[in-house]
């Protein structure tokens, strides 16, 4: 049977030394130097930090092998897709459609280990939505877009409406939200894509008509390895990542959902006056 310890509160070091704290319950007495705490502080360090190293090497090997598979299956495709019957053209575009969702969880892995070291420089510059992000994005989900018949409609208050971001982090943040409201729609459905200004901020939205999210589940789903809908193939970081990115400009990312409805994910980024 295991007792708890009733250690002493507000204890402060006397010459380097915690004093003895004596359980009320067992007797056992409990004495820590200040020394040893900062070692273990240390060491705590040294594993987070390899822990780190271990994830940006696996994303960076993953990436490297992953681009060259990627690019071997489309010049295979073109150059020899004509001759293959059916059943091959269906496995290779299988093989092209993993590669894809796994080079996303490369990067993922990458932009974790980028923003959990710390704090960082953002790169940032006047991004135009449409040109830069939207447009590019919902390019590489063409494919998905037309197996699933699915289709992304953007509505923006001002053609060229420009934010004030880090580009590469805000297709990273968009790519990552956009493949989640995918998985979570419908076949055949609508996903709506809207930007626009809000006082001294610009926000965009992604809505869809999907399943929602259930009661309560809002908050979990902003952790890291939280999946949603039920989904085994995510490795759960894709809104964790967005809220973080979001976060490092100085923004928020906000989900309202009603459960078998609909849900709307809103990012609001500060907006800097040209």
């Amino acid at each position: 049977m295991v007792q708890a310890l009733n250690v002493v509160s507000h204890s402060f070091p006397i010459n380097g030394h915690f004093p003895l704290a004596e359980s009320q319950t067992t007797g056992v007495e409990v004495a820590v130097t200040f020394e040893q705490l900062l070692e273990e502080n240390e060491q705590l360090k040294r594993q987070n930090q390899l822990y780190r190293d271990v994830v940006a090497f696996t994303g960076h090997e993953w990436r490297n092998q992953l681009s060259l598979l990627r690019l071997s299956t489309t010049s295979l495709d073109q150059d020899a897709g004509s001759q293959f019957t059916e059943q091959q053209r269906t496995a290779l575009k299988r093989i092209q459609h993993s590669a894809a969702a796994i080079h996303r969880t490369a990067d993922n892995y990458l932009m974790w280990s980028r923003l959990d070291r710390g704090p960082f420089t953002l790169n940032s510059t006047f991004v135009d939505l449409q040109r830069e992000i939207f447009g590019p994005v919902n390019f590489l989900f063409a494919e998905q877009l037309a197996t699933y018949q699915q289709q992304v409609k953007v509505h923006l208050c001002q053609p060229g409406l420009l934010v004030w971001a880090d580009k590469s982090l805000l297709v990273s943040l968009y790519e990552n939200l956009l493949d989640n409201t995918l998985r979570a729609s419908k076949p055949g459905s609508t996903v709506i894509v809207r930007g626009y200004e809000r006082g001294h901020s610009h926000e965009f939205s992604i809505w869809t008509d999907g399943a929602g999210l259930p009661d309560g589940y809002l908050d979990e789903i902003l952790a890291r390895f939280t999946t949603g809908y039920g989904d085994s193939s995510s490795c759960g970081l894709g809104v964790y990542l967005a809220y973080r990115i979001a976060e490092a400009h100085g923004g928020e990312l906000r989900i309202v959902s009603v459960p078998e409805s609909w849900t709307n994910v809103v990012v609001t980024l500060p907006q800097r006056r040209t």
